[in-house]
């Protein structure tokens, strides 16, 4: 018996041996996309030798469990579980000549996982996690992390954390192909799951002020190194026609810091909250034909956010601000890769939310992109005697929302 296409989850949840809770759902999950050839008549507007076929598809089936609540001490928290993936993949791809080849692969996983809450006294608590996945197209894959957690005393906490895990490479990676007059971009099946390590740290305060105002004040950094990272690069020129070839190989190595800030303020009916970021990326990006260079490019960010609660009149005004400050990229020019400046750009978003007739009905007003921000300039898009820059397009301007919403309470 097949399926008819669309979504369907089944869940269960209970308790065995009086102690333990489980959790399971099984689901399946079937989407096409068909595309449909025909010849147009203009004279009668009426369409002819209509001709339907089967584009693209994926049918997923997988089943998700957990058991937890081992232990009676409150002190020693361990849940254990499983993940498993059975993906049927297909897809028309595009040859040499313009022909379409059907390509139909099965993706498989099968994950196991355990992690634990240790409160090793009351002040200090330990997160350890390991997940191990079995996979039909490469090798077995690890995954782990911990996480550390101390409170001190007047509301300060103190939180770091490592992990390492994987990313494998998707249908689109391993089995996509396009290939036609000039173009030649293809996936690649010999690909490798990337490997990823990651380290972060922070530092939170919480104050409570006679007054009746709250502060809340974290500062974080973080570290994630990347190797084997999957990237689209050149391959080499076809040696009959010339045409540039580009393929997903495993060559760049990607690290990220990221240092930022986050701080709230609330009285009574107030919350405003003001967060900033600094990003630094290093890429190593290889095409075979060149390399770029692998320093740090850094971005500052900054977002901003209040909400107010007029309970008399039953209604919230609220407001999203966020700035993202000039930032660099590497680009593929003719002989190298170029350093590209993309300009600072501000976003504002605002509205008002009223409830009627004993909260059962609620109207939302609002705006989007207030500034009106549409493009932001990029240098050195087109290189060449005279290197120019060119638009990005960010939006599509300023636009305006209602939302109507009705609890029917049943």
């Amino acid at each position: 018996m097949e399926l008819p296409k669309g979504f369907y989850n089944l869940n269960a949840t209970g308790e065995i041996f009086s102690q333990l809770n489980y959790n399971i759902s099984v689901s399946h999950q079937k989407q096409q996309r068909e595309i449909e050839d025909f010849r147009y008549y203009l004279f009668t507007k009426t369409e002819g030798l209509n001709v339907t076929a089967k584009d693209q598809s994926m049918e997923v089936l997988s089943s998700t469990g957990t058991l937890n609540n081992f232990f009676s001490d409150k002190t020693v928290d361990l849940q254990i579980g499983y993940d498993f993936v059975n993906n049927q993949g297909f897809a028309l791809v595009q040859e040499a000549n313009n022909l379409f080849v059907p390509v139909r692969k099965r993706l498989e996983n099968y994950d196991f996982f355990a992690s634990s809450e240790i409160m090793a006294t009351n002040r200090f608590s330990i997160k350890p996690g390991l997940r191990f996945s079995a996979q039909s197209k490469f090798k077995n894959q690890y995954a782990s992390s911990v996480g550390l957690r101390y409170l001190f005393d007047k509301g300060l906490e103190l939180r770091g954390s490592y992990g390492n895990g994987f990313r494998t490479p998707n249908f689109s990676e391993l089995y996509s192909k396009q290939i036609f007059d000039g173009h030649f971009f293809t996936g690649n099946e010999n690909l490798i799951p990337e490997t990823s390590t990651s380290y972060e740290a922070s530092i939170k305060k919480f104050t409570v002020f006679s007054s009746g105002w709250q502060l809340s004040n974290t500062i974080a950094g973080s570290f994630l190194n990347v190797d084997d990272r999957i990237d689209m690069a050149f391959v080499r020129n076809n040696p009959d026609t010339g045409t540039p070839e580009y393929q997903y190989i495993n060559i760049s190595k990607y690290q990220m810091w990221n240092f930022s800030t986050m701080n709230q303020i609330i009285k009574d009916n107030l919350t405003i909250n003001v967060g900033a970021a600094l990003i630094g990326i290093s890429q190593l990006v290889d095409n075979n034909k060149f390399t770029s260079n692998d320093q740090f490019l850094y971005s500052f960010n900054l977002n901003a956010s209040f909400s107010y609660n007029i309970t008399k009149w039953k209604t919230i005004v609220s407001g999203y601000y966020k700035y993202n400050g000039k930032s660099r990229q590497f680009i593929e020019s003719g002989s190298e890769y170029a350093l590209s400046e993309i300009d600072p750009s501000n976003w504002f978003d605002a509205s008002i939310r009223k409830n009627f007739f004993k909260d059962q009905f609620e109207v939302t007003l609002g705006a989007r992109n207030i500034f009106d921000v549409t493009n932001v300039n990029q240098t050195r898009t087109s290189e060449g005697a005279h290197s120019s820059g060119s638009n990005v397009m960010l939006a599509y301007g300023r636009s305006y929302f209602l939302k109507l919403a009705y609890n029917l309470n049943l």
